[in-house]
């Protein structure tokens, strides 16, 4: 989700209701110790191992993840159950996108199959640097004043409800 947050436009808000119980089910509570937390598909070497040394580079790991779902139509490791996502996340290599997907550029695969390194040494550092990267590989132009313009034109309209269906007959 896009949303603008304080004075900075186009800050992604990243939402995964996969913790989310019914109420009534008589859970005490959402997680417990030790348990992994988080959808398969998109879960951090960090995440699926020990549970230690998660910092931002697990969070571009299930970044690039997202990405790997939004240019192939399937998460990395898709077709799997839970638990063969969670060792494939920690062993295997994903294909490049590319292999799902032609027409993916070479350069957009490089940068996917950086955040999805298995060593967090060897991903982006942060969103930033992934920023950097992304903008170096693809032709677009969209920066911060293009981001605060769109906002400030059109804050009204996105906060808005949506408006209604319109009516339709039919002869």
């Amino acid at each position: 989700m896009v949303c603008t947050r304080g004075a900075v436009p186009d800050t992604a808000k990243l939402l995964d209701f996969g913790l989310v119980l019914p109420q009534g089910d008589g859970s005490d509570t959402l997680t417990q110790d030790g348990a992994v937390a988080g959808t398969p598909a998109y879960l951090s070497p960090e995440q699926a191992g020990r549970g230690d040394g998660i910092d931002a580079r697990s969070d571009v790991y299930s970044l690039g993840a997202l990405a790997y779902f939004l240019l192939t139509g399937k998460p990395p490791f898709a077709d799997r159950t839970p638990i063969q996502m969670v060792a494939a996340h920690l062993y295997e290599p994903p294909s490049p996108p590319s292999a799902r997907r032609p027409g993916v550029p070479a350069g957009l695969d490089a940068v996917v199959l950086r955040c999805l390194a298995k060593d967090p040494a060897g991903r982006f550092a942060d969103v930033h640097s992934l920023d950097a990267a992304l903008a170096d590989c693809c032709a677009w132009a969209w920066g911060e004043g293009d981001a605060a313009a769109w906002w400030r034109d059109n804050a009204q309209a996105a906060d808005a409800p949506p408006a209604a269906e319109p009516t339709r007959t039919y002869a």
